[in-house]
């Protein structure tokens, strides 16, 4: 387990560095949008890190298997299990306005496509234009609320389970 902590600690830091970069020199409106996606990536990846983080702490043994709060939900009940932290994932998973929800809509938001799933015609690469919904609101401002509010949530949860 404490190398899944490693991970999610990993993945915020690594948010940090690219919000220390964002703050840095000016940048062409390309490059911005490459460190916030970039950050979305990180910070997206430190949270599916800290649902297996939590899993593992709750017993579940193939913990590589999760990759969303439904996962996680579904292997805890299959072990009768149903903590607090995996619930408050759950609900904020479940609100359109939560940051969690913002956060996972951006980072679907670069796996989109106008064009859907076609194949490459003669093994061409095919550019596809992302989806601009979700990341026209994506912001440095952003980026760091969503930051602060997984280091929170985090930390809190972490507290939780050590104190008993």
């Amino acid at each position: 387990m404490a190398s899944l902590a490693a991970q999610v600690n990993r993945r915020i830091a690594s948010v940090r560095v690219i919000l220390a970069e964002l703050s840095g020199t000016e940048r062409t409106p390309f490059a911005q949008q490459a460190l916030l996606e970039s950050g979305v990536f990180h910070l997206y990846c430190g949270y599916t890190h800290y649902l297996r983080e939590l899993c593992a702490y709750y017993g579940v043994k193939s913990v590589a298997t999760i990759s969303s709060a439904a996962d996680a939900l579904e292997a805890l009940t299959r072990q009768d299990k149903q903590p607090a932290e995996i619930s408050e994932i759950n609900e904020l998973a479940g609100q359109p306005d939560s940051w969690l929800s913002q956060l996972a809509a951006n980072y679907e938001a670069c796996w989109a496509s106008e064009s859907g799933a076609e194949v490459a015609a003669d093994n061409l690469i095919q550019v596809h234009q992302l989806d601009e919904r979700a990341l026209e609101s994506l912001s440095e401002t952003l980026l760091k609320q969503w930051l602060g509010q997984m280091q929170e949530l985090v930390e809190r949860h972490r507290q939780s389970t050590t104190e008993y």
